[in-house]
Protein backbone atom coordinates (compact mmCIF):
# COMPACT_ATOMS: atom_id res chain seq x y z
CA UNK A 1 0.00 0.00 0.00
CA UNK A 2 2.61 2.17 0.84
CA UNK A 3 4.36 1.46 -2.04
CA UNK A 4 1.05 2.62 -4.12
CA UNK A 5 1.63 5.91 -2.36
CA UNK A 6 4.96 6.98 -3.86
CA UNK A 7 5.33 8.75 -6.90
CA UNK A 8 8.59 8.53 -8.95
CA UNK A 9 9.52 10.74 -12.14
CA UNK A 10 10.02 9.44 -15.34
CA UNK A 11 13.27 10.82 -15.73
CA UNK A 12 15.81 13.32 -13.48
CA UNK A 13 14.96 17.00 -13.28
CA UNK A 14 14.24 20.17 -11.45
CA UNK A 15 11.00 19.66 -9.20
CA UNK A 16 8.65 22.93 -9.54
CA UNK A 17 5.95 23.73 -7.08
CA UNK A 18 3.42 21.28 -5.96
CA UNK A 19 -0.21 21.52 -7.26
CA UNK A 20 -1.69 20.00 -4.20
CA UNK A 21 -2.00 20.26 -0.22
CA UNK A 22 -1.61 18.00 2.72
CA UNK A 23 -4.44 16.35 3.35
CA UNK A 24 -6.19 17.24 -0.17
CA UNK A 25 -7.83 14.26 -1.99
CA UNK A 26 -6.60 13.60 -4.88
CA UNK A 27 -8.46 11.99 -8.01
CA UNK A 28 -6.79 9.53 -10.88
CA UNK A 29 -4.96 12.10 -13.63
CA UNK A 30 -4.52 15.31 -10.94
CA UNK A 31 -1.44 16.83 -11.63
CA UNK A 32 0.50 16.81 -8.08
CA UNK A 33 3.91 18.90 -9.50
CA UNK A 34 5.49 19.42 -12.39
CA UNK A 35 9.22 18.52 -13.43
CA UNK A 36 11.48 20.28 -16.52
CA UNK A 37 14.74 18.70 -17.33
CA UNK A 38 16.71 22.13 -17.97
CA UNK A 39 20.31 20.14 -18.90
CA UNK A 40 18.85 20.33 -22.76
CA UNK A 41 15.97 23.16 -24.19
CA UNK A 42 13.90 22.75 -26.73
CA UNK A 43 13.14 26.03 -28.90
CA UNK A 44 10.37 27.01 -31.14
CA UNK A 45 10.37 29.32 -33.40
CA UNK A 46 8.96 30.19 -37.31
CA UNK A 47 10.17 31.82 -40.27
CA UNK A 48 8.93 32.57 -43.70
CA UNK A 49 7.60 30.72 -46.30
CA UNK A 50 10.56 31.69 -48.28
CA UNK A 51 13.28 30.93 -46.54
CA UNK A 52 11.94 27.27 -46.01
CA UNK A 53 14.65 26.16 -49.18
CA UNK A 54 17.54 27.27 -47.25
CA UNK A 55 16.66 24.95 -43.98
CA UNK A 56 17.57 21.55 -43.11
CA UNK A 57 17.82 19.13 -40.09
CA UNK A 58 21.18 19.60 -38.19
CA UNK A 59 21.82 23.08 -38.99
CA UNK A 60 23.70 25.36 -35.98
CA UNK A 61 21.24 27.69 -34.40
CA UNK A 62 22.51 30.61 -32.00
CA UNK A 63 20.07 32.47 -29.12
CA UNK A 64 20.37 34.26 -26.74
CA UNK A 65 18.58 37.10 -25.04
CA UNK A 66 19.32 39.78 -27.60
CA UNK A 67 20.92 39.79 -30.93
CA UNK A 68 24.22 41.21 -29.29
CA UNK A 69 24.40 38.53 -27.03
CA UNK A 70 24.37 35.02 -28.89
CA UNK A 71 25.77 32.97 -26.37
CA UNK A 72 24.09 29.51 -26.51
CA UNK A 73 24.37 27.62 -29.68
CA UNK A 74 22.27 24.40 -30.71
CA UNK A 75 20.91 23.06 -34.28
CA UNK A 76 17.85 22.21 -35.59
CA UNK A 77 15.76 19.07 -34.78
CA UNK A 78 12.40 19.54 -36.43
CA UNK A 79 10.98 21.37 -39.68
CA UNK A 80 7.11 21.23 -39.64
CA UNK A 81 6.21 20.36 -43.24
CA UNK A 82 2.91 22.23 -43.57
CA UNK A 83 2.32 26.01 -43.80
CA UNK A 84 0.28 28.18 -41.78
CA UNK A 85 -2.49 29.62 -44.16
CA UNK A 86 -2.65 32.51 -42.08
CA UNK A 87 0.37 33.44 -41.20
CA UNK A 88 2.63 31.98 -44.32
CA UNK A 89 5.27 30.61 -41.72
CA UNK A 90 6.78 27.44 -40.99
CA UNK A 91 6.83 26.30 -37.27
CA UNK A 92 10.90 25.23 -36.46
CA UNK A 93 12.15 23.22 -33.33
CA UNK A 94 15.80 23.03 -32.29
CA UNK A 95 17.77 21.79 -29.27
CA UNK A 96 20.31 24.00 -27.06
CA UNK A 97 22.23 22.63 -24.27
CA UNK A 98 21.74 24.16 -21.41
CA UNK A 99 24.19 22.96 -18.47
CA UNK A 100 24.64 26.06 -16.35
CA UNK A 101 20.51 25.82 -16.43
CA UNK A 102 20.84 29.98 -17.55
CA UNK A 103 17.46 29.51 -20.02
CA UNK A 104 14.49 29.23 -18.78
CA UNK A 105 11.04 27.51 -20.17
CA UNK A 106 8.73 29.61 -21.87
CA UNK A 107 11.92 32.53 -21.62
CA UNK A 108 11.91 35.01 -24.95
CA UNK A 109 14.87 34.64 -26.92
CA UNK A 110 16.33 35.89 -30.36
CA UNK A 111 17.52 33.13 -32.37
CA UNK A 112 19.52 33.10 -35.34
CA UNK A 113 20.31 30.46 -38.09
CA UNK A 114 23.78 30.36 -39.82
CA UNK A 115 23.17 29.78 -43.31
CA UNK A 116 26.02 28.39 -45.45
CA UNK A 117 28.73 31.54 -46.26
CA UNK A 118 27.67 32.81 -49.83
CA UNK A 119 30.64 34.32 -51.94
CA UNK A 120 30.03 37.67 -54.54
CA UNK A 121 26.45 38.89 -52.63
CA UNK A 122 26.13 42.76 -53.15
CA UNK A 123 24.18 44.07 -50.28
CA UNK A 124 23.72 47.99 -48.93
CA UNK A 125 22.73 49.51 -45.81
CA UNK A 126 18.53 49.59 -46.14
CA UNK A 127 18.95 53.72 -45.63
CA UNK A 128 20.47 53.45 -49.05
CA UNK A 129 17.45 52.31 -51.49
CA UNK A 130 14.37 54.23 -51.83
CA UNK A 131 10.84 53.12 -53.06
CA UNK A 132 8.82 54.69 -55.65
CA UNK A 133 5.82 54.21 -58.36
CA UNK A 134 8.17 52.78 -60.52
CA UNK A 135 10.39 50.70 -58.46
CA UNK A 136 13.38 50.52 -55.81
CA UNK A 137 16.42 52.44 -56.76
CA UNK A 138 19.54 53.68 -55.64
CA UNK A 139 21.72 56.28 -55.86
CA UNK A 140 25.29 55.70 -57.29
CA UNK A 141 28.65 58.03 -57.50
CA UNK A 142 30.03 57.70 -61.42
CA UNK A 143 33.03 59.65 -63.07
CA UNK A 144 31.39 62.38 -65.21
CA UNK A 145 31.70 62.15 -68.37
CA UNK A 146 33.70 64.49 -70.84
CA UNK A 147 31.05 67.27 -72.21
CA UNK A 148 31.45 67.66 -75.82
CA UNK A 149 33.57 70.87 -76.92
CA UNK A 150 35.38 71.00 -73.85
CA UNK A 151 38.63 72.50 -73.36
CA UNK A 152 41.67 70.74 -73.81
CA UNK A 153 43.31 69.40 -70.27
CA UNK A 154 46.23 71.71 -68.85
CA UNK A 155 49.57 70.57 -70.17
CA UNK A 156 51.66 69.10 -67.29
CA UNK A 157 54.42 71.54 -65.66
CA UNK A 158 57.18 69.94 -68.10
CA UNK A 159 55.29 69.88 -71.38
CA UNK A 160 54.80 73.83 -70.52
CA UNK A 161 58.24 74.68 -69.54
CA UNK A 162 59.00 73.16 -72.97
CA UNK A 163 56.89 74.96 -75.33
CA UNK A 164 58.00 77.92 -72.91
CA UNK A 165 61.29 77.24 -74.05
CA UNK A 166 60.68 76.76 -77.57
CA UNK A 167 58.91 80.11 -78.26
CA UNK A 168 61.89 81.54 -76.53
CA UNK A 169 64.95 80.17 -77.72
CA UNK A 170 66.93 83.27 -77.01
CA UNK A 171 66.19 82.75 -73.35
CA UNK A 172 69.72 82.19 -71.33
CA UNK A 173 69.54 78.51 -70.17
CA UNK A 174 70.54 80.40 -67.04
CA UNK A 175 67.10 82.31 -66.40
CA UNK A 176 64.52 80.40 -67.66
CA UNK A 177 61.83 82.86 -69.35
CA UNK A 178 59.20 84.55 -66.48
CA UNK A 179 56.16 82.79 -68.26
CA UNK A 180 57.77 79.45 -68.04
CA UNK A 181 56.77 76.86 -65.72
CA UNK A 182 59.64 75.82 -63.15
CA UNK A 183 58.92 72.18 -62.24
CA UNK A 184 60.18 72.39 -58.55
CA UNK A 185 57.90 74.38 -57.88
CA UNK A 186 54.84 72.94 -59.44
CA UNK A 187 52.53 71.23 -57.30
CA UNK A 188 49.65 69.19 -59.82
CA UNK A 189 46.42 69.19 -57.74
CA UNK A 190 45.17 66.03 -56.18
CA UNK A 191 44.05 63.78 -58.84
CA UNK A 192 40.60 63.04 -56.95
CA UNK A 193 39.82 66.76 -56.45
CA UNK A 194 40.36 67.08 -60.51
CA UNK A 195 37.68 64.27 -61.39
CA UNK A 196 34.37 65.38 -61.42
CA UNK A 197 31.53 62.91 -60.26
CA UNK A 198 27.85 62.80 -61.51
CA UNK A 199 24.89 60.89 -59.89
CA UNK A 200 23.21 58.38 -61.04
CA UNK A 201 20.27 56.64 -60.13
CA UNK A 202 20.41 52.63 -60.77
CA UNK A 203 16.89 50.80 -60.22
CA UNK A 204 17.54 47.54 -58.48
CA UNK A 205 15.79 44.19 -57.53
CA UNK A 206 16.18 43.15 -53.85
CA UNK A 207 16.11 40.04 -52.18
CA UNK A 208 16.97 39.33 -48.37
CA UNK A 209 17.59 41.56 -45.09
CA UNK A 210 19.47 41.09 -42.48
CA UNK A 211 20.85 43.37 -39.86
CA UNK A 212 19.65 46.20 -41.65
CA UNK A 213 21.49 45.54 -44.99
CA UNK A 214 19.50 44.57 -48.19
CA UNK A 215 20.42 42.00 -50.50
CA UNK A 216 20.94 43.62 -54.69
CA UNK A 217 19.81 41.07 -56.72
CA UNK A 218 20.18 42.90 -60.02
CA UNK A 219 21.41 46.28 -61.01
CA UNK A 220 24.63 47.01 -58.83
CA UNK A 221 28.19 45.30 -60.01
CA UNK A 222 31.06 45.03 -57.35
CA UNK A 223 32.66 48.75 -56.93
CA UNK A 224 29.76 50.75 -57.07
CA UNK A 225 29.81 53.76 -54.67
CA UNK A 226 26.31 54.19 -53.37
CA UNK A 227 24.98 56.92 -51.41
CA UNK A 228 22.88 55.89 -48.06
CA UNK A 229 22.10 59.21 -46.82
CA UNK A 230 20.67 62.43 -48.13
CA UNK A 231 18.69 60.79 -50.85
CA UNK A 232 16.46 63.49 -51.05
CA UNK A 233 18.47 66.19 -51.65
CA UNK A 234 19.89 64.49 -55.37
CA UNK A 235 18.42 63.96 -58.79
CA UNK A 236 19.93 61.74 -61.52
CA UNK A 237 22.87 63.72 -63.56
CA UNK A 238 23.18 65.91 -60.67
CA UNK A 239 27.21 66.73 -59.98
CA UNK A 240 28.61 66.10 -57.22
CA UNK A 241 32.17 66.13 -55.26
CA UNK A 242 33.47 63.47 -52.99
CA UNK A 243 35.35 64.71 -50.06
CA UNK A 244 37.07 61.49 -48.46
CA UNK A 245 38.52 64.16 -45.58
CA UNK A 246 35.58 64.17 -43.56
CA UNK A 247 34.14 61.58 -41.50
CA UNK A 248 30.26 61.88 -41.77
CA UNK A 249 29.84 60.07 -38.16
CA UNK A 250 32.53 62.39 -36.42
CA UNK A 251 30.76 65.32 -37.46
CA UNK A 252 27.19 63.80 -36.45
CA UNK A 253 28.44 63.75 -32.99
CA UNK A 254 29.78 67.10 -32.99
CA UNK A 255 26.21 68.61 -34.10
CA UNK A 256 24.52 66.36 -31.51
CA UNK A 257 26.88 67.55 -28.71
CA UNK A 258 26.30 71.30 -29.62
Amino acid sequence: VLDQKQLSAPFGGTVGIPKIDIGQYLAPGNSVVTIQDLDTMRVDFTVPEQQLPLLKIGQTVKLGSSLADMSFAGSIRGIDPKIDPASRLVSIRGEVANPEGKLTPGQFVQIRVELPRENNVISVPQTAVTTSLYGDYVFVVVPAKPAQGAAAAPAKPDEQKATADAAKPQADASKPADNATKPADAKPADAAQQQAFTISQIFVKLGRRNNGMVEIVEGLKDGDQVVTAGQNRLFNGMSVAVDNTIDPSKSANKEVQQ
